[in-house]
């Protein structure tokens, strides 16, 4: 009798022991598939953004009645509607990143009475310096305003000459403040400015 007992209760000791085994795989794997806990970061930090790789498209050249661009390999154009009033030409341009892509965005209207500065996109910009840095250029005889936005990957140049505006925006689609300074955003700027005849 004895022994019947004491092989009864090593039984339910063992069975015990895997209740208390399954309990605990259960908790952990529970935990592991919970929801994640934390707090917004409101100020985040500057972050690393993918690095450009060069994409295996040849080079090309893009006509429009105001302008030529003569790209190199590594840029596609994206088909676009016809401009709406006011502009005289629209072009879109993408070049493949690590992950994701970067996109141009190419604008050319009539300049406004006052020069670029007197251009709307110019003002939004101007009128928040905590946001975007201004610095010019002298391309090809004429002088180019850059705005490189501080708080996206995204940079915009304005480019005045003889009676028309073109404004050239590049964004990679990164959100929060770049830690490059856009530094590949106006490397690739400069590429198009570069390669930009007007006609």
């Amino acid at each position: 009798m004895s022994l019947r007992l004491f092989k009864n209760k090593k039984r339910l000791i063992k069975f015990a022991v895997f209740i208390v085994f399954v309990v605990i795989i259960a908790g952990i794997a529970a935990k592991l598939n919970a929801p994640a806990k934390g707090v917004v970061n409101q100020h985040p930090k500057a972050q690393s953004k993918p690095r450009l790789v060069a994409a295996q498209s040849a080079p090309s050249t893009q006509q429009t009645a105001y302008y030529e661009l003569n790209l190199p390999a590594g840029f596609a154009v994206v088909p676009s509607a016809a401009p709406p009033n006011g502009i005289l030409a629209v072009q879109s341009l993408t070049k493949q990143l690590a992950i994701g892509k970067l996109v141009i965005a190419i604008a050319v209207k009539p300049l406004p009475d006052g020069g670029a500065q007197a251009d709307s996109a110019y003002q939004l910009r101007i009128v928040h310096p905590e946001r975007y840095t201004f610095t010019t250029k002298t391309i090809k005889g004429d002088t180019v305003s850059i705005a490189n936005d501080s708080q996206s990957a995204g940079v915009v140049a304005f480019w005045p000459h003889q009676g028309k505006l073109a404004t050239i925006s590049l964004t990679m689609g990164f959100e929060g403040p770049p830690g490059d300074g856009n530094a590949d955003e106006l490397e690739q700027l400069q590429t198009i400015l570069s390669a930009w005849q007007w006609r």
